[in-house]
């Protein structure tokens, strides 16, 4: 993609602007874990560690996908998944990762019921039941689940448009740790068993038309995240244990690309 095609976005009022999952490098949280005793930039050219693929383009350089699909053809398994979301699954190794969220169908009855609620754009409606948002594992050869963990069990705070959903991020991986956004849900690190190593509440995000949220983590050594309105949270990772600390909370300059919406580092 040329550079010219690059817009500096001087306005701080852009949440409108990435509401959707089409847009999921948005408000990317970047984190960096202690460095594998491989060499990390092979294996995550050999696996698909985040959105898009290794270089955040959707292309492999090692891979030889086939072309052609039916019901039948080239498909080697399919297992169906609870609830809804529009993660990419992300691949290491032996293990398929995704993200999920499943209406419980528990009612908090001093919550208005979608029927009764004003009249939104789009339709939309909050909800009034609570969401498990779940983080499945899948066995790359066979689709069996091996582990499954919910990250929090909560009601949004608000709706979404009838092409997004509760569980639109892709979750990212160095090889040791799992990073799963769910918005304002919260931020959850895993290791690849399942294991929670910590979590993480960055607020709440108010979308423009309540059109839902869509953002994914990138794994980096140092950048500066961004969503809503508010003042821009930054983080610097911690090298030792691969925790999440706050940095600042200054503004950063953004820029639009054919690729989405991405932040540069704090000024």
């Amino acid at each position: 993609m040329s550079h010219r095609k690059l817009f500096r976005i001087v306005n701080s009022s852009i949440s409108d602007t990435f509401c959707l999952a089409a847009l999921v490098v948005s408000c990317c949280a970047c984190l960096q874990s202690q460095l594998s005793a491989q060499d990390p930039s092979k294996s995550e050219l050999n696996n698909w560690h985040q959105w898009r693929g290794p270089d955040a383009n959707g292309v492999s350089r090692s891979a030889n996908p086939p072309t052609e699909w039916s019901e039948e053809k080239n498909i080697r398994w399919k297992t169906a998944i609870d609830g809804a979301g529009s993660s990419t699954p992300i691949i290491w190794d032996n293990k398929v990762f995704l993200l999920t969220a499943i209406n419980t169908g528990i009612v908090d009855p001093t919550l208005a019921k979608p029927e009764d609620q004003p009249k939104r754009n789009f339709g939309i409606k909050f909800p009034n039941t609570e969401y498990k948002f779940v983080i499945l594992c899948l066995d790359r050869d066979t689709g069996k689940e091996l582990w499954r963990q919910t990250a929090t069990q909560r009601i949004p705070h608000e709706g979404h448009h009838g092409d997004n959903n509760f569980a639109s991020s892709s979750p990212t991986t160095d090889g040791q740790r799992l990073y799963c956004w769910f918005g304002s849900a919260g931020l959850y690190c895993y290791d690849l068993d399942g294991k929670k190593l910590w979590q993480r509440d960055l607020g709440k995000a108010h979308m423009g038309s309540s059109l839902g949220e869509g953002c994914s983590p990138m794994s980096s050594s140092s950048c500066s995240p961004a969503r809503g309105k508010s003042p821009i949270p930054g983080f610097s990772p911690a090298r030792s244990n691969g925790c999440l600390t706050t940095r600042n909370r200054t503004a950063s300059y953004g820029i639009f690309s054919d690729s989405g919406f991405c932040f540069t580092r704090s000024t």
